[in-house]
């Protein structure tokens, strides 16, 4: 995992200031301690001694949003046998608050506070905290040390964190916790493991915790309220004490054990702390350009606020006494939704986690491996992978009794993400046997026509759809193209050509087979043994066959005609399909799918755009609306109806319109796209963009492109919407102790503006693409 480690350092590498920077300010009154830049705002209280305000402005403006901490804000605590508070806001200790700057330039502020103790009349407890803010940085550096200068007993010695946004989500070494409405009964997660980041948000505000590894070992309970009074979240450090009931939510400090802390315990602390004024976390995202904002924001927030929070990986969190890699369809508030079964790639999780893998930040790639490697631990010897779990426990079958394709496709799909994502190679070479497993499954399913004959519907589990499925064979194309660049990549070139035939003879067939000759501009939904069809114009079905390119120009341009002439079709991306689908085409007649706009279908719609380059629908009717509704609302509802809105009576808080608008934005919008033998920048709309996600960094405009982008190996690089004919310099830097492999000669752009050229990727190779 060396290559994700390097990711992880490479954050904040790229690029020039997005907004014109503010100076850092330094203010020191009689009663306050503030300290400022165009991003962030702090403010400590000289008089109760706490960090009371945080506040952020993303553009970096200065022009700063409501403050992210609930009364008191971070403070100093003990807590003795009695259940008494004892914190250094309820005042200062007498000769007050020392406070020493250390620097105070228009680039960097350090100001050290000295002499915080927990009991102004009492104490037994003094801490040092230094605070740090530089011109370009969207958070506050918060370093301690501290002692206690008396024996007392108690339960604990604490940092305190208290805040407004509502869901919070720990990312601890062994998985992530997240939670948001925890009620009274268990409103405190305790743990002993490495909690090197956490963050909240919610009510569009967040705040973003990374925590220094060597100093965020010791116990930390972190805070979640269904009131919101005093706080909706927090977080407790303990510096000393005991802490017992660990990892499950419990009732906190209640009960719990007295110890006698001893004069001289020492401790240090560090620890980067961003507000934001929208709910996504922003630590370690650059202040230098990037690409339009409201896609920015509406990314990070489809990633961080859904996807992340439906992680259930962390002990005890779906069985009691056992650690699983499994993820649900919502995020807790504080359940998660369809009651306790997880890991649904039909094809759910293929949304949720490539949504997730597109944040960049290698936790959470590896946290994506772990859910991929669960589920294929459990594949039948046929290569049938689970459909989801109950619990801890695999089943095979839908929630709505039917057989599906969609978990196999689905999930050896993601794999092969995960490593364009990590560029873990060696993952792949090792994980290959499994992966050809999953195939084997599908292709056993193959017919002598071509096609595949199907148990069931791709990924709408209750319609009832069999034998020569249009959407099963359709999705089947574009599963067979990446595998054959799998198999490829590891040098298998005859497995490689045998998966590109197979992908061409279901093309041939579907259009000769499953195309309705009659009105001439859409797949039936399946043709049966006795030669007879079904068609409901299914719009899933059609749009994958476009953007899979199983049709030519000609019929590609006919379904989208066809299809943009549905009463429904764009309330929000995308409705399921032309006619109802009644309680007889469905499994026990459970019509809950028949009337309805999933993400799923409007992620293929936006593909199909991209093929057939209908910008125009892309931007204003499949991808905008629902970026708005991303950035007003945050969290969505699992399904939309006709005219638009969502359907009330449907999971809150589901994954998968969000992670589609992260989604659309990186592949589609700005044309971000790796492979394992190739690279892709083609942008659909912008001309002039830098994109700074992660380790996915890219500075694009016809006379210029500066990329580096994850991956280890030598690709083909292909980048649209460049100068017609016109020749280019290629120049590669190394960021980083190995050099990177010199750049081939100029190239020169198409009659089209396409520019191709083989290039060894990786993220410590930055490229520069110039107009010569």
């Amino acid at each position: 995992m060396a290559v994700l480690l390097v990711l992880s350092l490479l954050l904040t590498v790229w690029g020039t200031a997005w907004a014109k920077p503010h100076p850092v300010s330094l203010d020191v009154t009689a009663s306050d301690v503030v300290l400022s830049n165009g991003y962030v705002r702090a403010v400590f209280s000289r008089d109760r001694p706490a960090i009371y305000s945080l506040q952020a402005d993303f553009y970096g403006n200065g022009d700063f949003g409501g403050n992210v901490l609930a009364s008191p804000g971070i403070v100093l605590e003990r807590e003795d046998g009695n259940g008494q508070v004892h914190s250094s806001s309820n005042g200062a200790a007498p000769g007050g608050v020392g406070v020493a700057v250390v620097q105070n330039t228009s680039v960097l502020v350090t100001v050290v506070l000295s002499s915080i103790v927990d009991d102004a009349a009492n104490w037994a407890v003094n801490d040092t905290w230094t605070l740090s803010l530089s011109v370009h940085s969207r958070a506050l550096e918060f370093d301690t040390q501290g002692r206690v200068t008396r024996t007392v007993l108690a339960m604990a010695v604490r940092h305190a964190l208290y805040w407004q946004p509502q869901s919070v989500y720990a990312l601890f070494d062994r998985g992530v916790v997240q939670m948001m409405n925890a009620p009274a009964s268990g409103d405190f997660f305790g743990s002993t493991d490495t909690l090197s980041r956490v963050y909240a948000l919610g009510g569009n505000h967040s705040i973003d915790i990374l925590r220094e590894r060597g100093a965020s070992a010791g116990t930390v309970v972190v805070l979640s309220s269904e009131s919101g009074a005093p706080y909706w979240g927090g977080l407790h450090v303990v510096l000393a004490g005991a802490y017992d009931r660990l990892d499950r939510w419990d009732i906190g400090w209640k009960g719990q054990r007295v110890v006698s802390i001893a004069a001289g315990t020492t401790w240090q602390t560090r620890a980067s702390m961003a507000p934001n004024n929208f709910d996504f976390p922003v630590n370690g995202l650059t202040t230098a350009a990037n690409m339009d904002p409201l896609d920015l924001r509406a990314l990070l927030a489809g990633v961080y606020a859904s996807p992340v929070g439906c992680l259930c990986t962390y002990d005890n969190l779906v069985e009691k006494g056992m650690r699983v890699a499994q993820i649900a369809p919502s995020i807790h508030h504080p359940v998660t939704a369809y009651g306790n079964t997880y890991n649904y790639f039909d094809p759910d999780n293929w949304i949720g986690l490539t949504a997730m893998m597109y944040s960049g930040d290698f936790y959470l790639i590896e946290q994506a491996r772990l859910v991929l490697e669960r589920s294929g631990s459990f594949l039948l010897p046929s290569g049938q992978l689970p459909h989801h779990f109950e619990g801890v426990k695999p089943t095979y079958i839908a929630l709505s009794g039917a057989t599906q394709t969609g978990p196999n496709l689905f999930w050896t799909l993601t794999c092969l993400r995960y490593v364009k994502e990590s560029g873990d190679t060696a993952w792949l070479q090792s994980y290959m046997p499994k992966l050809r497993q999953s195939l084997s499954f599908l292709l056993s399913l193959r017919t002598p026509t071509g096609l595949l004959s199907c148990p069931g519907s791709l990924m709408i589990d209750v319609f009832i759809r069999e034998h020569l499925t249009s959407d099963t064979n359709a999705m089947m194309v574009g599963l067979l193209i990446e595998f054959a660049d799998a198999e490829l990549f590891l040098g298998n070139t005859t497995g490689a050509g045998r998966l590109q035939a197979i992908a061409s003879d279901i093309t041939s067939a579907m259009n000769a087979l499953l195309w309705n000759e009659e009105q001439n501009d859409h797949f039936v939904t399946q043709r049966n043994p006795d030669n007879t069809t079904r068609d409901f114009v299914d719009y899933d079905a059609n749009l994958i066959a476009v953007a899979n390119g199983v049709t030519s120009p000609d019929r590609s341009r006919a379904i989208l005609k066809r299809i943009d002439g549905g009463r429904c079709t764009h309330g929000r991306a995308t409705f399921v399909s032309e006619l109802y689908y009644g309680p007889k085409d469905c499994f026990n007649g459970n019509v809950g799918d028949s009337w309805c706009s999933m993400a799923r279908i409007g992620l293929f719609d936006a593909y199909a755009r991209r093929r057939v380059g209908d910008q125009a629908t892309f931007d204003d009717v499949i991808l905008n609306p629902l970026r708005g509704d991303v950035l007003q609302y945050t969290w969505l509802r699992e399904r939309y109806y006709c005219d638009g809105t969502q359907e009330l009576n449907r999971t809150q808080y589901y994954f998968e319109y969000p992670a589609f608008v992260a989604m659309a934005i990186r592949e589609v919008r700005y044309g971000i796209n790796i492979r394992l033998t190739e690279i892709s920048i083609a942008p659909f709309g912008p001309t002039v963009f830098s994109y700074h996600v992660g380790a996915v960094n890219v500075d694009y405009s016809d006379a210029s492109v500066v990329f580096s982008l994850p991956g280890q190996d030598t690709k083909l690089v292909v980048i649209t919407g460049m100068r017609p004919n016109a020749t280019y310099t290629l120049n590669v830097r190394t960021i980083g102790p190995v050099p990177c492999p010199a750049p081939p000669p100029p190239v020169v752009a198409s009659a089209h503006g396409t520019l191709t050229f083989n290039g060894f990727v990786s993220p410590v190779c930055e490229w520069t693409v110039s107009l010569k």
